[in-house]
C-alpha cells in the first residue's frame, strides 16, 4: 500500500497563515480573525505557499489579500520555482505536467496511464510522493501552482491534441454516468464543451447540443433553489454550446451579479440585450441584482427602461417598489405596489410586499389583508404564514379593551 501526502484542509491552511503572520507582525489586521477564504484556497493546502503568502500579505497589512492580484502573483512566482529548483526534471515529466496542468477537476488514474503508459503511472506516482501532485477519492489533480506554471498558452497543436482528449475523457464520463444512473451530470459536459473549445474542435461541441433542454432545465432549477455555484457551471457550458444563447447570457449575468462580479456580469448583460434588444425581463432581471448589490441608481435606471418598454409588467413594479422602499419613499413604493397587483392579482409577492410595507406604516389590518392574500396565493410561502399569524395578534389586541379600559366603564 502507497501512502502520499495531500493538501492540507482549508482550515488548517488558515491556521498556519494567521501563525506566520503573527510571526511576522505580532498580530492579524484589526477585525479579521481568518485570513480570506479566497486567499486560503489559491494556497491548495501547502505548507511552503501558506508560509510565503503569509509573509507577502504582511507587507502590507492594511489590505484584503482575497483582493490583491498582485499578491497571488508574486505567490505563484515565489512558491512554484522553489518547488521546481529542488527536482531536476526530464523531457517526459515536464510533458507529463503540462498534459496534467489542462484538467480543472480531479481525474482517474487510468487517464493518465492511457495516455503515457508506465513511465506516466511512474512518474504520477513520483509526483504524488513529492506534493506536486493532490490525490483524493475523486481523483489526481496538480496543485494549482504547479498547474498554473504548466498549463499550455496560446493554441498550438500539441495543446489542442491534449483538450482534445481531455474532451473525449469527460464525454465518455457523461455517456457512461447516463447510462448507469440515468442522469446528466452538468460539470462533465461543461468540461467536454471546454475541452473541445481549447481544442478548436466548434464541430464536436455542436454535436453536444442535444443536451441543451436537459441542461437548461437543470440549471434553471439550480438557479431557482438558489444552488448558484451549480447553476453557474451549467450556465456557462450553455453558453459555450451555443454563445447566441440569450436566456444562458442573461442568466451568467445574474449569476456574476451575484457573486459582485460586475465587470463579468456586465459583459454577459450586454450579450443578452444585443441578442434580445429591448427585453424588459432582462432589464428588470438585472436592476433587481444591481439593487440588491446597493447600485441604486444603476438600478434605477434599468428598472424604468424596463416600465417604459411594458408598463404593467408586475415584477417590474415590485421591483421599483422595493427600489423606492430602500430609497426611503414609502409613499411611492405602496403605489407601485398597488400597481403591481392591479396588473397581475395573483402575485404572491406583490400582496407580501404591501403587506409588509403596510406593517411598517402601523396599518395592521391592511397589512393583514395583504398578507392574507399572498398565502392564498402561495399556501407554502412561510414569510407569508409568520406575518398572517404575528397580524392576527397584533389586531386582536388593537381590538380588545386595556385593563385601565375596562375598570374606568366599572
Amino acid at each position: 500500500m502507497r501512502l502520499v501526502l495531500s493538501g492540507l484542509e482549508d482550515s488548517d491552511t488558515a491556521k498556519l497563515v494567521r501563525y506566520w503572520f503573527e510571526e511576522e507582525r505580532g498580530e492579524l489586521p484589526a477585525g479579521m480573525e481568518d485570513p480570506p477564504q479566497r486567499f486560503v484556497s489559491f494556497l491548495g493546502g501547502h505548507p511552503l505557499a501558506a508560509k510565503i503568502g503569509a509573509g507577502l500579505w504582511a507587507e502590507h497589512p492594511s489590505d484584503d489579500p482575497g483582493d490583491r492580484i498582485d499578491l497571488f502573483d508574486k505567490l505563484r512566482d515565489r512558491v512554484v520555482p522553489f518547488i521546481l529548483q529542488h527536482y531536476t526534471l526530464n523531457r517526459s515529466e515536464k510533458e507529463f505536467l503540462t498534459y496534467a496542468s489542462i484538467f480543472r477537476l480531479p481525474v482517474h488514474r487510468e487517464l493518465f496511464v492511457s495516455w503515457g503508459g508506465d513511465d506516466a503511472a511512474d512518474v504520477l506516482d513520483s509526483f504524488t510522493g513529492r506534493f506536486l501532485m493532490d490525490t483524493s477519492e475523486e481523483g489526481y489533480e496538480l496543485h494549482p501552482l504547479i498547474r498554473d506554471a504548466f498549463y499550455p498558452r496560446g493554441f498550438t497543436q500539441k495543446s489542442a491534441k491534449y483538450h482534445s482528449s481531455a474532451g473525449e475523457y469527460y464525454a465518455r464520463l457523461l455517456d457512461q454516468t447516463r447510462k448507469t444512473k440515468g442522469k446528466l451530470v452538468p460539470a462533465y459536459l461543461g468540461e467536454a464543451i471546454h475541452h473541445f473549445l481549447a481544442a478548436g474542435d466548434r464541430v464536436r461541441v455542436q454535436g453536444l447540443a442535444f443536451y441543451k433542454s436537459e441542461l437548461r432545465q437543470v440549471g434553471l432549477t439550480h438557479y431557482r433553489g438558489r444552488a448558484y455555484d451549480q447553476a453557474l457551471v451549467e450556465y456557462r457550458a450553455l453558453a459555450d454550446l451555443d454563445p447566441g444563447d440569450a436566456d444562458a447570457q442573461f442568466h451568467l449575468a445574474l449569476l456574476y451579479g451575484r457573486n459582485r462580479q460586475w465587470p463579468r456580469a456586465e459583459e454577459h448583460f450586454g450579450r443578452a440585450l444585443n441578442l434580445s434588444p429591448e427585453d424588459h425581463r432582462f432589464l428588470q432581471g438585472f436592476g433587481a441584482v444591481k439593487m440588491r448589490g446597493d447600485l441604486l441608481l444603476e438600478a434605477e435606471e434599468l428598472l424604468r427602461e424596463a416600465h417604459e418598454i411594458a408598463p404593467r409588467h408586475s415584477p417590474t413594479l415590485v421591483t421599483l417598489g422595493e427600489l423606492m422602499e430602500r430609497r426611503g419613499l414609502p409613499d411611492d413604493a405602496e403605489a407601485y405596489y398597488e400597481d403591481a397587483i392591479a396588473a397581475d392579482d395573483e402575485s404572491s409577492y406583490a400582496h407580501l410586499c404591501l403587506a409588509r410595507l403596510l406593517n411598517n406604516k402601523g396599518d395592521w389590518v391592511g397589512a393583514l389583508r395583504e398578507a392574507k392574500a399572498a398565502m392564498s396565493r402561495n399556501p407554502v410561502d412561510r414569510g407569508a404564514q409568520q406575518l398572517v399569524s404575528t397580524l392576527q395578534k397584533r389586531v386582536a389586541e388593537a381590538k380588545s379593551p386595556s385593563p385601565e379600559d375596562s375598570t374606568q366603564s366599572l
